[in-house]
């Protein structure tokens, strides 16, 4: 499956042959993926604007749940013939077929991944701080139970993030020790932010008349579990923890770990690949970079080593911002220098518009960068949320490759098309976790920037 598998062809609806039997299993699977998937994944239901009435667990049994049902759908696909079928479909099938594929991993799965890693904590933990609680609307007295159940799923969410972490480290899983630091941060952040997040305030409590006697004191008191959930999860991960975690980043060093790497580069990338290949792949692609690097550095007239290059620009002022807003003032004049060269580079732009925001002061420790947010409904912007914190030892030497991958022509522009085509089938709009695809176009997106003269600057 090509990358336009993934982004998607505006097909003529009105052409398209009658469906056939192979076609509407294919749609019928489709459809009830969908259905899965808004069921599990509050992302999902916020996004179709349907009601959000529970959260994930983060079990083990939920994952087996989901392995389940995956290969059901597994079953229904490969008893097509694909033959009958037109080409759009055959890319919905193998796109189908790979996310059952991987849907049935993830019971197998569920061993190999730490949820409290900091860009996991974001997609697991605080994720449900914006899309759920803080997004909550209350229209009637409904409202304030479901509210409260919302509540408590959150704490069990957190509490199964506590077993889990237990439970891998009783298997030889654990966190290394230098990503400790930063899971630590994450935990303890997503505790600081909870009772801001968690506690409605009272100009969103509307309907104040229709409070259900003693709500408050339920919900403050499900809010201060949430807070103590966060406090037995942080306390995990104790010295005793430390003295038996791996000393060395990287699930390979890990029991098992040989397998479950293979498992994660079939998931990333579509595909099987040999790591030792594809690791001597990427040490050619360093090889390629360092030596265009250092005929720029030659250009320049540089003549001694590239450590001492590498000094000089650790010390150098204009390699730091000096604020969060400098930060995003720098973000926000490369994409303003991109832009005039977008409709020259593509047939068509996406409509939603995007912007440039700094993370939540909870997500901020233990993070590299930042991530890219899609719109969450028609009408709202995609988002490149930026780390703002420790600055005087973030260097910004590549900020323009950074905005460019993330926002546009990176992410946003490929979400945002992808969601904007109504020829494909909702899930196909919809789901953009294919790693090898999503990254591999930013990353051409990036490199846009040298015909637009965006890294015109040798630094």
């Amino acid at each position: 499956m090509g990358v336009m598998g993934v982004m998607g062809v505006n097909s003529d609806i009105s052409n398209a042959p009658l469906a056939t039997a192979a076609s509407k299993v294919v749609n019928a699977c489709a459809d009830e993926l969908w259905v899965q998937l808004q069921a599990r994944e509050p992302y999902y239901r916020n996004r179709a604007g349907l009601l959000i009435d529970q959260l994930p667990t983060g079990s083990l049994e939920e994952a087996e749940k989901e392995s389940a049902a995956s290969r059901q759908i597994l079953g229904k696909l490969r008893s097509i013939d694909h033959a009958e079928l037109s080409r759009s479909d055959q890319v919905t099938t193998k796109f189908l077929l790979h996310m059952a594929e991987e849907g049935k991993q993830v019971a197998t799965e569920w061993w190999d991944s730490f949820p409290v890693t900091p860009y996991m904590a974001i997609i697991g933990l605080r994720a449900h701080f914006q899309h759920v609680f803080l997004s909550f609307k209350f229209n009637g007295a409904v409202d304030f139970e479901r509210y409260l159940s919302l509540l408590s799923d959150y704490e069990n969410l957190v509490r199964n993030c506590t077993e889990k972490v237990c439970l891998m480290a009783e298997r030889g899983w654990r966190i290394s020790c230098p990503a400790l630091p930063g899971a630590r941060k994450s935990i303890m952040g997503l505790r600081t932010a909870a009772p801001s997040a968690l506690r409605p305030s009272s100009d969103r409590l509307g309907y104040a008349s229709e409070l259900p006697a003693g709500w408050i004191d339920r919900m403050e008191g499900l809010v201060k579990q949430i807070i103590t959930a966060f406090d037995q999860l942080n306390s995990v991960f104790d010295g005793e923890y430390e003295r038996h975690a791996p000393l060395v980043v990287g699930m390979m060093h890990q029991p098992g770990g040989a397998e479950a790497y293979d498992r994660a580069i079939r998931r990333h990338l579509t595909e099987s690949v040999d790591p030792v290949q594809l690791h001597e792949t990427g040490k050619g692609e360093v090889a390629r970079i360092t030596d265009a690097m250092a005929q720029l550095r030659g250009a320049q007239g540089w003549s001694r080593s590239e450590r001492e290059f590498h000094d000089v620009l650790l010390h150098s002022p204009r390699s730091y911002a000096q604020s969060p807003e400098e930060v995003r003032m720098r973000y926000q004049s490369y994409i303003d220098r991109m832009v005039p060269w977008l409709p020259k580079l593509f047939h068509k732009l996406p409509s939603a518009p995007y912007d440039i925001a700094r993370l939540a002061p909870e997500a901020e420790p233990g993070m590299t960068y930042g991530y890219y947010e899609a719109p969450a409904q028609a009408g709202d912007a995609g988002v490149y949320y930026y780390n703002g914190s420790d600055l005087d030892g973030r260097l910004q030497l590549t900020a323009a490759s950074v905005i460019l991958h993330e926002l546009m022509p990176g992410h946003h522009f490929h979400i945002s098309r992808q969601v904007e085509n109504a020829g494909l089938p909702i899930i196909r709009r919809e789901v953009t976790e294919l790693s090898v695809f999503n990254e591999g176009w930013a990353e051409y997106a990036a490199s846009l920037g040298v015909e637009a003269g965006v890294y015109d600057d040798p630094y």
